[in-house]
């Protein structure tokens, strides 16, 4: 699993409708931010330390926010004829927002930090059915 901050913009838009050579204006400054706010994560990584290691990761959630939210741009939505302006700043606007719902589903999707967790979580999921059914079993038996 590779973290927002390791992933190439460019690798994003081969996912969607877009031409390398023909970019629209908007896509190619969000890969200029994305590239921006990746390296930024990536730095970040590399300094996080005891003594700064809870500023540090509250920026590297927000930095993987950012993230996120503009790879849904450059994957999702047709940005040929998008005004960068208004796409920058909704993406500024609800970054947040669009993460805290996203990271509820990190189980399912994504290169969250929390997505670490994905394997255990299924693992855990599993147990916690066959516990279940197994409990119902029981209780029919007596």
């Amino acid at each position: 699993m590779k973290f927002y901050w390791e992933i190439n913009p460019e690798d994003l838009l081969k996912n969607g409708n877009y031409e390398k050579n023909n970019l629209s204006e908007c896509a190619y400054n969000l890969m200029i931010m994305y590239n921006k706010y990746a390296e930024k994560g990536k730095k970040l990584q590399q300094s996080i330390n005891s003594k700064n290691f809870k500023k540090n990761i509250e920026q590297l959630l927000e930095i993987e926010a950012i993230l996120s939210e503009i790879q849904f741009y450059l994957e999702e939505i047709n940005l040929e004829s998008a005004d960068t302006n208004n796409v920058i700043s909704q993406i500024e606007t609800e970054y947040l927002v669009d993460y805290y719902y996203k990271i509820g589903n990190a189980d399912k999707e994504g290169n969250f930090f929390a997505s670490l967790l994905r394997n255990k979580v299924c693992k855990q999921k599993t147990t916690k059915i066959r516990y279940f059914f197994q409990k119902e079993l029981l209780f029919k038996c007596f």
